[in-house]
């Protein structure tokens, strides 16, 4: 799970399990692991170049510069929800009015893959 905040973080969430063997029930599962990113900056780099064929191509790419980070466990976002979503509770505080440079990228792009998902 991964989802965007204030136009300036990610918040991800990652829940490992163990699949049967034909990998198609979940056997277990552990805790969850969150990771809260600070993103500093977005900017958009566009290539031109050519096919084997001598068609021109074209690419745009994203390159992210990150704040800071922090990785928490399920005890810490708990302590995070009974706060009403305040991080500072664990030594994160947001900034909730100063969105990063170039977000809207990241966020276009976030939401494109999110659409092509099942």
């Amino acid at each position: 799970m991964e989802t965007r905040l204030f136009d300036r973080y990610e918040l991800a969430m990652a829940v490992p399990v163990t699949l049967d063997r034909r990998r198609q029930k979940i056997k277990s599962f552990g805790e969850p692991k969150f990771l809260l990113n600070e993103i500093a900056e977005v900017t958009q780099i566009r290539k031109e170049g050519r096919w084997p064929d001598g068609s021109p191509s074209m690419s745009t790419n994203l390159s992210v510069r990150f704040q800071s980070s922090r990785h928490f466990d399920l005890s810490e976002w708990k302590k995070t929800v009974e706060a009403g979503g305040d991080f500072a509770v664990i030594g994160f505080t947001l900034l909730t009015n100063s969105p990063a440079p170039g977000f809207d990228y990241l966020r276009k792009d976030w939401e494109m893959r999110m659409s092509k998902q099942p």
